[in-house]
């Protein structure tokens, strides 16, 4: 399947080309998804977009639509929160998704955002589309506490259930607070393995983006799935 330069990208033409203008939201996605498990999908730099043709190449019912912003996910300002991302999207429904996503740089949050930190850049949206998976659980993962900034700490933050609800306030998480050097892991939710599995990946995808990473992550039929990585902001 061949895919338009210009407009619609796969992950592999993304890192071939080290297309880096849609995002680092994007390009991160792409990026791990050489190493890790990644939700397949592409990434759109333009509207128009034929819908039909991103539902050729991924083949699935449902689709997560998220936003990749040109200004978003550097190491010292996150953006988190500001653009959309829209979960569980029906064929139907998927035009619509990828215009909201673009259409939310002139939200209220990303006024406020730029007003706050004296931001003058121009903000340009990607869209990344990908197949949406039921997960068993979901969460993120920093690999410095992102509170006090103790390097000598992981903090995994997760609760069961559908992918974006520990992100997005929802529900009630649990949190662990790992030590490095003396790992003891306790979790009412998730077994020691998976979250040994897990916190190898947290030390991996550091090595990848070379810096202190807050990771999402969802688990599905005992596989676990990232979904975005960026560095930890202060």
């Amino acid at each position: 399947m061949k895919y338009l330069l210009s407009k619609l990208l796969s992950y592999d033409e993304i890192i071939k080309n080290n297309i880096k203008d849609i995002g680092t939201k994007a390009y991160n996605v792409a990026l791990l998804s050489k190493s890790f498990n990644v939700p397949k999908g592409v990434v759109l730099r333009d509207l128009p977009v034929d819908v039909n043709e991103i539902k050729k190449i991924l083949n699935c019912d449902k689709y997560i639509v998220r936003s990749s912003a040109n200004v978003e996910d550097s190491s010292n300002l996150s953006w988190a929160g500001c653009f959309d991302s829209i979960p569980n999207v029906s064929e139907e429904d998927l035009k619509d998704a990828i215009n909201t996503c673009v259409d939310s740089k002139n939200n209220r949050r990303v006024k406020e955002y730029m007003k706050l930190h004296n931001v003058c850049s121009e903000v340009r949206i990607s869209v990344i589309i990908q197949e949406y998976i039921e997960s068993d659980y979901n969460g993120v993962a920093f690999s410095t506490n992102p509170v006090n900034g103790d390097d000598s700490q992981y903090v995994i933050e997760l609760q069961e259930g559908v992918t974006g609800n520990v992100v997005g306030g929802f529900g009630n998480s649990e949190t662990l607070i790992i030590d490095k050097k003396r790992p003891v892991i306790n979790s009412t939710n998730l077994d020691k393995k998976t979250i040994l599995e897990l916190i190898e990946i947290i030390k991996k995808i550091e090595k990848i983006i070379n810096n202190r990473v807050d990771i999402e992550f969802l688990i599905s039929g005992g596989k676990i799935f990232i979904t975005q990585a960026r560095p930890i902001t202060t």
